[in-house]
C-alpha cells in the first residue's frame, strides 16, 4: 500500500498521482485496477501518469460501477484480491481519490 499522497488542487493531484504510480512496484505483468471513470478531464491525472508504466491489461471498473454510493475504492480492492486469487496474478490497484488524496 502506498500512500496517502495529498492535494489541494488539480496541478497537486497530477504531481500526487504521478508519485503514487513512482512508489508502486514496477511489474510489466501485473494487471492494474484503476479508478478512470471515463470522462477525460477527470481522469487526465491518472491517464498520464499510467502511460509510461507498462502492465498487461488494465481494468476500469468505475466505467461500470462510478463510484459506487463511495464504495468504489473498497470495490476495486475486492476485484484486486479476487483475481490475484484466482488467476495468481499480481494486481495493481491506482486509487487516485476525487477529494485529497490518492492510494495505490
Amino acid at each position: 500500500m502506498s500512500g496517502p499522497f495529498a492535494y489541494h488542487s488539480t496541478k497537486e493531484r497530477e504531481n500526487a498521482v504521478r508519485d503514487l504510480v513512482h512508489a508502486l512496484p514496477a511489474v510489466p505483468e501485473a494487471l492494474l485496477i484503476d479508478g478512470q471513470v471515463g470522462v477525460s478531464r477527470l481522469d487526465k491525472a491518472e491517464s498520464s501518469a499510467w502511460a509510461a508504466r507498462p502492465v498487461a491489461e488494465k481494468l476500469h471498473p468505475h466505467h461500470v460501477l462510478g463510484e459506487s454510493l463511495g464504495g468504489a475504492s473498497a470495490l476495486q480492492l475486492v476485484l484486486a484480491a479476487g483475481l490475484a486469487t484466482r488467476e495468481g496474478r499480481t494486481a495493481l490497484v491506482s486509487m487516485p481519490g476525487a477529494n485529497t488524496a490518492a492510494y495505490g
